[in-house]
């Protein structure tokens, strides 16, 4: 979005605090495993109220990051919560953190589920477009983590698994990849592979993503390969930015 560092750090930090009123939750139905009923979802919802009295009641706050607690829950046809508003009431940064924050929920695994790809969770974004989210702002989402976001877990059409190392901006479908296990088994020494180099018109065995998996179906785990260094500083959590 060409932003200058200044606001890029306000965004950041509004990202940060945006669900700081869960602290005010009671644990029981923070950590519930199953669905809410309809009186603990009511309690749930005023974590948005508590977060952005605990943002006024604090010292050094962007005053953005009020906004951004009070509404990330909030939709742009206006049937969000706490206070219903539409998108014309939304800040900008408001409507990007209630993106990232759906984002994040939908590729994390919750105590009541377990993480979904992050091509489940644009797919899920794009079917909201224009009406929880700021349609302009899910397609730059999209643009800027790529079809296989960086730290997914992809099988390639030969039966290699995979972890997306980084997106190739000209080629989307085509990241650069860490091997990771083949046959069913973890290779000891996984292997950089950039997908962009083995199309069909480039390679007589042209390579391609079949499938995203969750990390644990796949039998990867992406906290090791970090701590051995493999992963660089890509993210450890699937699809997470």
């Amino acid at each position: 979005m060409d932003l200058e560092r200044e606001k890029l750090v306000e965004l950041g930090m509004c990202a940060l605090l945006h669900d700081i009123g869960k602290v005010l939750i009671p644990d029981e139905i923070l950590n519930k495993e199953g669905r809410f009923t309809d009186d603990e979802f009511e309690v749930m919802k005023r974590h948005t109220t508590y977060g952005r009295d605990v943002l006024m009641a604090s010292s050094g706050m962007p005053l953005a990051s009020l906004d951004v607690a009070l509404g990330h829950h909030e939709a742009i046809d206006g049937s969000g919560y706490p206070r219903g508003t539409t998108g014309d009431a939304m800040s900008e940064w408001t409507k990007a953190v209630a993106i990232t924050d759906a984002f994040d929920a939908i590729t994390s695994d919750r105590v009541y589920r377990d993480a979904r790809t992050s091509l489940d969770a644009l797919r899920i974004l794009n079917a909201s477009r224009g009406t929880r989210y700021d349609p302009d702002l899910v397609t730059r989402f999209v643009q800027a983590v790529g079809i296989f976001p960086p730290g997914s877990v992809v099988e390639l059409n030969n039966g290699f698994v995979c972890v997306v190392l980084e997106t190739n901006e000209a080629e989307r479908l085509r990241p650069r990849v860490l091997v990771v296990r083949y046959q069913g088994q973890n290779l000891d020494d996984p292997r950089p592979l950039d997908l962009a180099r083995f199309r069909a018109d480039r390679h007589k065995r042209p390579l391609q993503i079949a499938r995203m998996l969750p990390p644990e179906q796949a039998g990867v785990d992406l906290h090791a390969l970090r701590a051995r260094g493999a992963l660089g500083d890509i993210p450890t959590t699937a699809g997470a930015l």
